[in-house]
């Protein structure tokens, strides 16, 4: 195992395991399957010489999902949502367990904009594939709100899911499920505050206008919105020093920090009866 593996161009990075299997999309003879710390390759050791023929990088992966008949399929490449299916494994589920375990303890330890420990990767894997109900690997702002039973107005529910897109295309993948989630429950204060931000901006501009804060504010607290509609003036002219008519996603998260009894009242709602880690 290990001299073919040190044939590959995956060398440099350490051998987990490897297993038995066929590449649908290439020639129906057997290969290996190497999964490193970093990537998954195939190669068809006896016909090329070890070669790899696949190689699929840890950082580009977004699903890793079992199918029928024992294969295995990892979509990779957000831009175009690549599918690479295996098959004909000896033990397709304990090949599962360790790709899914080896790509999500590669998500732990770098590649991700928040922490997020194994076991809770391994928790919201599980909860996204369940969400996933069309099998593309990523969900429609539709499908989150429905599937998490966001209880807000549709204006505000739209705004909430729409902050775990971070591509701005509609389609949030494995990795921007898991980012909004661990904010949402446990998110340090900057975080929260960042993702709020985004909740904001819809128009994902960088820049917050009084009007688009009142949009959705004023769909939160529809009976006090003369009290809040005060509290919002306070922050803009607190924030906004130099009167440019916005405030900047830093302006914005360290203005919030400042004066945490605006944050309460501007932000908190998104986040109620949930912990700041």
């Amino acid at each position: 195992m290990g001299q073919l593996f040190e044939k590959t161009s995956l060398i440099n990075e350490s051998l987990i395991n490897y297993f038995f299997c066929s590449l649908q999309e290439t020639l129906p003879y057997p290969g290996r399957m190497y999964i490193s710390n970093k990537s998954i390759g195939f190669s068809y050791p006896v016909i090329f010489r070890g070669d790899l023929q696949e190689v699929i990088p840890f950082s580009e992966v977004r699903l890793i999902t079992s199918k029928s008949f024992g294969s295995i399929e990892i979509t990779s490449d957000p831009q175009k949502w690549k599918k690479t299916r295996f098959h004909s494994f000896v033990n397709s589920s304990l090949t599962h367990e360790v790709l899914v375990t080896s790509w999500l303890r590669f998500l732990s330890r770098r590649h991700l904009k928040v922490k997020l420990s194994e076991a809770d990767l391994k928790v919201l894997h599980s909860q996204f594939q369940e969400l996933d109900v069309s099998n593309k690997a990523y969900l429609t702002l539709d499908q989150l709100i429905e599937g998490l039973g966001v209880p807000l107005s549709s204006m505000v529910s739209h705004a909430l899911v729409s902050a775990f897109d971070m591509s701005g295309r509609g389609q949030i993948d494995f990795l921007d499920f898991a980012t909004g989630m661990k904010i949402l429950s446990s998110g340090t204060e900057e975080e929260r505050l960042e993702f709020s931000f985004r909740i904001f901006d819809n128009q994902n501009s960088g820049k917050l206008f009084p009007a688009q804060f009142a949009a959705l504010l004023s769909n939160i607290y529809l009976d006090d919105w003369e009290s809040m509609e005060k509290n919002l003036q306070l922050f803009f002219d607190v924030v906004d020093k130099e009167k440019t008519g916005f405030v900047s996603q830093e302006q914005y998260v360290q203005g919030l920090k400042q004066h945490p009894e605006l944050q309460k009242v501007l932000a908190g709602k998104f986040f109620d009866g949930r912990k700041t880690s």
